[in-house]
């Protein structure tokens, strides 16, 4: 393939681990977070990459650039071709940049192509391709194929208690391999055994999960079935219910014994609805009930649907100049699912693994269910969601803004989502919020009780509390279920405020949230305060070494010439400011200003942008009140161990990670991407700016500059390639410390300078005290006036605290639900591989 496409990229896990190189030092790694592209197809199904393990963590993201790909095909793949195919060379594309050309479109979107090679000439390309990448860059050494096939389920089926039967179905899947150079520990094989009953679907219960992975890993104590399924394990609910549900099962060194690296189990009536493309069962975003077009373009789509699901229970849909009333079609059968699971092994135990399932097991294990019924149930609760979004499109905007109707929507698409595939973690924490709260102890009657927790599928499917509605007429949750902002931003991907604008809702209409003191104000779109506008009188900008500054060439500003031109400066008009025709470049002592100005808005920008914590009415992680932050943001805040945080978490960097925290504060051009919090920053916007005036030997000698400067600090943001300030937790992580000493993880990443030590020998990192606030002074107690009575503006602050942390009492629960057991057998089961 001259260019890779992307999408053959091994971008999501496979359960598989592969070798990477980090730091010269080997490790097995999951395989797709190694750096890898396509390199050829040999069937329909099957795909060749080419991993480079050298690039594992070399890059902030995982994907190759394309200047690396353009000198792969340049210098490698096609001098190869012209060597070994002199006589097809020709039809292969002069370069990376004419194969882009080719293959794409008049809209701009990309169609790879591909061109074959005989099969025989493999044995010599394939080892001279790895060679001569090798020789192009050092971090493309040691690269190495790996061969997927995928999409052999019909072609493979067999009989599992033959032996005969089973070596024709793995000889059909390889045959083209080239047995005397294979190692078989390389190779991993998904066996699969499906258990189906005519007439109903097949699928697995929750309490026989257990059973089946003990009888996929027979060497396995009951002791350790249980940690796997508490630690190892993820449950997939089927349409929300709690006792049929698949799993997915990775066992790590459990699974080692028997040679298994992945388990799986699921119900193949699912691929009534599995799309690898856009089409009518993508999952859908909850945003689509914020706008009415969105809303009934859905409710279209759900009228296709149920059109299929009634195809699949045996029933045949009237058209509306159809007269016969009797909508049986005795041509047309129910639907069936089977139950499959499917093992990963390696290659040497393919004919040896899940050759059968005892009766007992399958007994435990499976339900079977009347293929129409399943198929009914599907399509009323289709025709209950249609009910809910039919409602919300007939709403008005307004009627649609409160957190109730928000978010009984987001979970009403989470349960449309789940008819057809595994539920979207994401609507969790919504729908733990959603549904009834009982008690902890369920033998306790006392209504005062407050030790509860969330029903979710304790009910033997997932229900909301309830749906209500009033004058408006649009259905909402009650109203004593306050959905949490934290909530509907997890769902959505964007908060309250957010989606009552896209709604349509006037931002007016909407109350003003109350601020909390000290706490930064970094979600404003608006760049940071200029520097030269807030500097202290008695504050000199820093000083720096300037001896690589002098003489630096600056390309000029293209500027408008003719006759035209010449009209303006003599007679002015129009809406140009004339200011723009009289503007010189600034002499070389003026240059010197300017980075010596970058550098001070920098250590100012830095505190400017410093995150806050999670809560909506946290405060600031720094300690420096938001009035003094112009005051001691100085480099000097920045030469010292003790930084200005209540917590941290931090890490000594070495040369090559302090090396990435200059490139992301002065990169070399602009990035393909934009960043979070650095496009706010006036620094970053002028050296931006500045970039796009220097010539590059002139931009190398300003970068040498700041470096000098930069490498003078102790400490800055640990960034990331796409943002200033990170806070995730860390506690995983290796050669990261947090302050202060707790067992609490939390707080902004902070990266050491390696030269730290040597600035400061005796220096060890600390948390600087928060500074004298001289507002605080003066004789009064903050907040109160001289009187000696409360501001007005605390006492509506601490109202709004108060009613955002009361707790609102639990509706007393009339009813106890009481799960039965029951158990189905299936009988006369067809079992295939």
């Amino acid at each position: 393939m001259p260019v890779p496409p992307y999408k053959l990229t091994l971008s999501s896990p496979n359960h598989i681990n592969g070798t990477a190189i980090e730091n010269n030092v080997q490790q097995l790694v999951p395989m797709h977070t190694i750096p890898n592209f396509a390199f050829a197809k040999v069937t329909n199904r099957s795909v060749v990459r080419v991993f480079l393990p050298r690039m594992y963590r070399l890059r902030e993201t995982r994907a190759i650039p394309s200047t690396d790909m353009e000198l792969i095909y340049d210098q490698c793949l096609r001098p190869l071709i012209r060597h070994h195919l002199p006589n097809m060379y020709t039809h292969w594309p002069a370069s990376y940049a004419s194969a882009l050309t080719l293959y794409q479109d008049s809209r701009g979107q990309i169609h790879p192509g591909s061109l074959d090679i005989p099969a025989e000439l493999l044995f010599t390309l394939g080892p001279e391709y790895l060679t001569r990448l090798a020789e192009l860059k050092p971090y493309f050494r040691d690269a190495y194929f790996v061969h997927e096939f995928r999409g052999w389920k019909g072609i493979t089926v067999h009989d599992p208690y033959s032996r005969a039967d089973r070596q024709t179905a793995l000889d059909k899947m390889i045959h083209f391999l080239d047995w005397p150079r294979i190692q078989e520990s390389d190779w991993h094989v998904d066996v699969g055994f499906e258990i189906g009953v005519p007439g109903s679907v097949v699928t697995w219960r929750h309490t026989g999960h257990r059973f089946l992975l003990a009888h996929c890993l027979p060497t396995l104590h009951e002791g350790d079935i249980e940690v796997l399924l508490n630690r190892k394990t993820e449950m997939d609910h089927q349409m929300h219910l709690k006792d049929l549900t698949g799993f997915r099962c990775q066992p790590g060194r459990k699974g080692s014994r028997d040679k298994v690296s992945y388990i799986q189990a699921y119900t193949t009536e699912k691929t009534m609805s599995y799309q690898l493309h856009n089409g009518l069962f993508k999952p859908l975003d909850p945003v689509i009930t914020l706008t009415n077009k969105n809303l009934e373009a859905t409710t279209k789509k759900i009228e296709q649907m149920s059109k299929v699901l009634f195809a699949c229970s045996g029933d045949r849909v009237a058209n509306e100049d159809d007269s016969s009333s009797d909508r049986e079609d005795p041509d047309q059968t129910p639907q069936d699912g089977t139950a499959r699971v499917e093992v990963r092994v390696q290659l040497g135990e393919a004919l040896t693994a899940l050759i059968s399932i005892p009766d007992p097991v399958i007994d435990r294990s499976i339900v079977a269910i009347p293929s129409r019924y399943w198929w009914y149930f599907k399509w009323y609760r289709l025709a209950s969601i249609n009910t809910v979004l039919r409602n919300l499109a007939a709403s008005t905007a307004r009627n649609r803004q409160s957190d109730g109707v928000v978010g009984l929507a987001g979970l009403v698409i989470w349960i449309l989502n789940g008819l057809y595939r595994r539920p979207d973690p994401r609507f969790n924490s919504l729908a733990a919020e959603a549904c009834q709260h009982i008690p902890v102890d369920y033998d306790q009657q006392d209504p005062d009780i407050e030790d509860l927790r969330p029903l979710m599928y304790d009910a033997g499917l997932y229900f909301v509390c309830d749906i209500v509605t009033d004058s408006t007429l649009a259905l909402r949750l009650p109203f004593h279920k306050a959905i949490s902002d934290d909530a509907i931003r997890r769902a959505f991907g964007r908060d309250l405020l957010e989606i009552r604008s896209m709604i349509g809702v006037a931002i007016p209409d909407v109350q003003r949230r109350i601020g909390v003191p000290d706490r930064t104000a970094n979600r404003s779109s608006r760049a940071t305060l200029r520097v030269d506008d807030i500097r202290p009188v008695d504050r000199a900008v820093p000083q720096i070494d300037d001896r690589l500054l002098h003489n630096i060439q600056r390309r000029h500003p293209a500027v408008a010439r003719g006759p035209d031109v010449e009209h303006f400066r003599t007679h002015g008009g129009g809406t140009r400011d004339g200011q723009m025709l009289r503007a010189q470049p600034a002499g070389n002592d003026n240059f010197i200003r300017t980075i010596q100005t970058l550098l001070e808005q920098m250590f100012h920008d830095i505190l400017q942008e410093s995150p806050n914590q999670r809560s909506a009415l946290g405060r600031a992680w720094t300690n420096i009140p938001s009035h003094q932050r112009p005051e001691q943001a100085t480099e000097q805040l920045y030469k010292s161990f003790a930084v200005p945080f209540i917590a941290v978490q931090y890490t000594f960097c070495d040369e090559k990670e302090w090396q990435k925290r200059f490139d992301h504060f002065f990169p070399l051009q602009r990035p393909d991407r934009r960043p979070q919090n650095f496009p706010k920053c006036r620094y970053y916007q002028d050296w931006m700016a500045l970039i796009d005036t220097l010539t590059l030997s002139s931009l190398q000698r300003v970068r040498a500059t700041l470096q000098t400067e930069f490498d003078k600090l102790i400490w800055v943001p640990f960034t990331g390639a796409d943002r200033m300030w990170e806070t995730r937790t860390k506690e995983k992580s290796r050669g990261w410390l947090h302050l202060p000493q707790t067992n609490k993880w939390e707080g902004p990443h902070i990266a050491f300078s390696p030269h730290a030590r040597g600035l400061d020998p005796h220096g060890v990192p600390s948390l600087r005290p928060a500074p004298d606030d001289p507002a605080a002074d003066g004789g009064q107690e903050q907040g109160r006036d001289g009187d000696g009575n409360e501001d007005e503006d605390l006492v509506d602050l601490r109202a709004a605290l108060n009613r955002h942390l009361s707790i609102r009492p639990q509706p007393r629960l009339n009813a106890q639900f009481e799960s039965q057991g029951r158990q189905q057998q299936a009988a006369s089961c067809t079992c295939f591989a």
